[in-house]
This record gives structure tokens, C-alpha cells and sequence, in this order.
């Protein structure tokens, strides 16, 4: 008799066991079903962000043609083309004039002097889906004969830095040379188009936003 209790309650257990272990089972089952659904969440949630987040695209207006003399401005213009609003933080533009075989320096030798960099502080300026800021740069007369007659190059380069709604900061870097098209009278072909070393033209993700000067 204690032999047939003994075996029942072997068998039992042995039940048990297995109840036991198909529940673990389960259980780790609804625990990886639980971190498969968080990261698909976090995934959308990404993919939502990068796709609704503030863009800053930055652009120039082409010269005046014909050239008829005198000195000009350039306008370079900083635009939000995202779905959400950002805070612009700092801007700078800058245009040079080079010789045509000359290079510009690598952007780790560049330096910004301070009364070229605009700031706004803590969280920035508000700006707008669609809206705008324009910089003006000038040639002089004897700069803009060079730039027409093909003697120097223009390129006009700079950056910005912002906030997306998401608080995540941003920087744009930005470079275009100037293609007068020598004899030329298109806007469509005498612009500007964007050119220069890889790392003048790229948007980049920044701890916060924080521009070096000297």
C-alpha cells in the first residue's frame, strides 16, 4: 500500500513538473512577445520621428543676369522643409573667393570668427514649418567682374544648428560654388550648385547644439 501512495505521488508530482514547466514556458513566451512589441513600438516611434522631425535646407539664390556691373548681394537662405517646428540655435555664412584651381581647407582647419556666427540662446528661435532666414553676403564690383568672367570661383558655405520638437539637436553644413556658364544667359544653368569637400555638405546629429569660433 505505502508503494501504490508513493508512486501517486511520484506521479503527481511528475505532473506537476510538467504543469510547471509548461507555464514557465508561457511565460517566457509572453515575455519575449512583450519585448518584441516594445521594440517594434520603439521602432515605429523612430521611424516616426526621423520622418516628421524639422529638416533645415540651405540654399542660394542665383546672380543677377545679364551682369551689368556695380556690386551684389547673395542671398543665402535657411530653410525648415520638415513636418514639425525647430529652434535654430546658431547660423553662419561665409563667401570666399578663390582661384579656380584652389581648394577650400578642411573643415577641421576651418574657424569661425565670432562676429560671423549669429546665436540665439537656451532653447533658441522658434522656427516655423516652411520658414525662412536669409543671409546677405556682398561682392564688390571688382569681385563680381571676377566671379562673371570665370577669373575666381565663388563658394559661399556655412552651417546651422537647432532643435527638433523631439529634442534632439542637429547640425547642417552647407557649401555651394557658383557656375557663371561663361558667355551664358540661363538662371537655370548660372547658380549655384552644391560642391565642395564631403564633410561641407552634411546634416549630422550633435549632443547639443554649440558652434567653435575664435
Amino acid at each position: 500500500a505505502l508503494g501504490v501512495v508513493g508512486y501517486l505521488q511520484w506521479r503527481v508530482l511528475c505532473k506537476h513538473e510538467e504543469w510547471m514547466q509548461k507555464h514557465d514556458a508561457n511565460l517566457e513566451k509572453l515575455a519575449q512577445s512583450a519585448r518584441d512589441n516594445a521594440e517594434a513600438t520603439r521602432k515605429s516611434l523612430e521611424n516616426t520621428m526621423r520622418a516628421d522631425r524639422a529638416r533645415l535646407i540651405a540654399d542660394v539664390d542665383p546672380l543677377p543676369l545679364p551682369y551689368s556691373g556695380g556690386s551684389l548681394r547673395v542671398n543665402c537662405q535657411i530653410t525648415n522643409l520638415g513636418k514639425t517646428l525647430a529652434w535654430i540655435t546658431a547660423k553662419a555664412t561665409r563667401k570666399e573667393l578663390l582661384d579656380n584651381d584652389e581648394s577650400l581647407p578642411a573643415l577641421e582647419k576651418l574657424v569661425w570668427k565670432e562676429n560671423e556666427v549669429t546665436r540665439w540662446p537656451n532653447k533658441g528661435v522658434l522656427f516655423n514649418i516652411n520658414g525662412a532666414i536669409i543671409s546677405f553676403l556682398y561682392l564688390t564690383n571688382a569681385e563680381a567682374a571676377q566671379v562673371y568672367q570665370g577669373a575666381k570661383t565663388l563658394w559661399v558655405y556655412g552651417f546651422a544648428e537647432y532643435w527638433d520638437t523631439f529634442g534632439t539637436a542637429h547640425g547642417l553644413r552647407f557649401c555651394f560654388r557658383y557656375v557663371p556658364q561663361l558667355g551664358g544667359t540661363d538662371p537655370a544653368t548660372c547658380r549655384f550648385y552644391v560642391d565642395g569637400p564631403t564633410a561641407y555638405n552634411q546634416e549630422i546629429d550633435i549632443e547639443k547644439p554649440s558652434a567653435e569660433t575664435s
